[in-house]
């Protein structure tokens, strides 16, 4: 395992001072999986206090210091030492009531909460005494001990299972994955903040497809909206999925951008409750879009999610089913146009991110509409490529040209979006005399 100069002169100092010193977790099972890592979390056999001690002559704080954890500036890089300790009792599934610092590194392993997050790394070799090695090996994920004590002590592992099932696409244990629906009802006691850090991470992996429906019960016990789509027989002849099924394939056909898989997963949440069976036979869902985004506003406000992500991913909710286009003028650039005053650049493709996941995941005779999703993409970059004016900000005219004319308050508002959608509709050139010319004549 290579590790920085930083780690080396942390295990250094340590061992010099006479005390045991590891890189333990994560970076220790991403080096055996050939991935890459650049944090290092570092256990010792040194209490708090020894560990300020050995750090003296360097930059130190500690506001993790009841919990045995000290952080230490080396050449600019803040790495996290922490005591080996063992825990008392956990009263509210997350916290334990109080910690015992140890000199056993055995002890302190036990209280982890996998295997493959508790291996160490000594400087020179690799020590794995809980059989994490093996299980990197056979790509699962194992809780360490019972797992019901381990998920009672902090039901957020339970998410960090699924999580890094996503992301390493591992399997989870028999008797682990047990624990998990035995104790999902925890959840119930963790923080918002602390469910939408692992939610995302989970939607970020390369396996959350595989992840999101095997264990659909856990995903809807955070977000219990989307229980109703379970099962939900769309009784349409473009879908061959439930509603949770469609969903969750369309998150496994978006980029690992957390805005697209956030809105594929919520973007058909309303159908549940707006579906009606038509006189044709088939089941219609008529204003879902519109719902799906307001029921997603509610999930997302409720899950403390930043804002401009919330409102990014409600916006694509809204409008997955918008016409960039419409069907009888398919080729004019004008909508295109339109389009990208309506949205902007990057919301406008990732709509058309979101309608391709969403068609992928349909019948597959709905294979035409993907087609005519990326020729509208291609012809949008093409169109993109010649810069063309779809903003009052790219007008060649502003607001103190229209003050000049002798508009004021609002018409000089007004005259400007006036400008853009006759430059937009192709009656007037971008020019600034033509502009002006044409606002006078208007």
């Amino acid at each position: 395992m290579k590790i920085t100069e930083g780690a080396k002169s942390i295990l250094k100092k340590l061992k010099s001072s006479g005390y045991e010193a590891y890189v333990v977790g994560g970076a220790v099972r991403n080096s055996l999986l050939g991935k890459p890592y650049a944090d290092y979390d570092f256990t010792t056999s040194a209490t708090p206090e020894e560990i300020l001690g050995v750090f003296c002559d360097c930059n130190t704080f500690a506001p993790g210091i009841k919990h045995g954890t000290v952080c230490v500036e080396i050449d600019g890089e803040v790495y996290e030492i922490t005591s080996f300790r063992s825990d008392g009792e956990y009263a509210d599934s997350r916290h334990p009531s109080s910690v015992s610092f140890v000199r056993s590194l055995d002890e302190d392993l036990c209280r982890r909460d996998f295997t493959v997050n508790a291996m160490c790394f000594d400087g020179e070799r690799i020590i794995d005494k809980l059989g994490g090695r093996e299980d990197c090996r056979d790509k699962i994920i194992r809780a360490i001990g019972d797992p019901i004590r381990r998920f009672e002590e902090d039901a957020l592992r339970i998410l960090r299972a699924l999580r890094f099932a996503s992301k390493l696409s591992f399997k989870i244990e028999e008797n682990t994955k047990r624990a998990i629906f035995a104790r999902k009802r925890l959840l119930n006691n963790i923080s918002a903040e602390r469910i939408a850090a692992e939610l995302s991470e989970i939607l970020l992996g390369e396996s959350c497809e595989e992840v999101l429906l095997e264990y659909a019960e856990i995903i809807c016990e955070v977000i219990p909206e989307l229980a109703p789509c379970i099962g939900f027989d769309q009784k349409n002849r473009y879908h061959t999925f439930d509603v949770y099924g469609h969903s969750v394939r369309a998150v496994g056909h978006t980029p690992p951008v957390l805005e697209l898989r956030l809105a594929a997963l919520l973007h058909d949440i309303g159908k549940p409750s707006t579906f009606r069976m038509g006189e044709d036979g088939q089941g219609h869902f008529y204003g879902h879009a519109r719902v799906s985004g307001e029921i997603a506003n509610s999930v997302l406000l409720r899950l403390k999610l930043r804002a401009a992500v919330r409102e990014e991913v409600v916006r694509l909710i809204a409008f997955h089913d918008y016409p960039i286009v419409p069907p009888e003028s398919p080729d004019d650039d004008k909508y295109l146009l339109r389009s990208l005053n309506k949205f902007g650049e990057k919301t406008l493709f990732r709509i058309l991110d979101i309608k391709r996941a969403d068609n992928l995941s349909k019948a597959p005779f709905t294979a035409a509409r993907i087609a005519e999703i990326d020729a509208l993409s291609d012809r949008l970059r093409a169109l993109l490529d010649k810069k063309p004016c779809f903003d009052i900000r790219a007008l060649a005219v502003n607001g103190r040209d229209m003050t000049s004319l002798g508009f004021k308050g609002r018409e000089v508002g007004e005259r400007l979006e006036m400008l853009l959608s006759a430059v937009i509709e192709g009656r007037v050139e971008n020019d600034r005399e033509k502009l002006i010319e044409y606002v006078k004549t208007t």
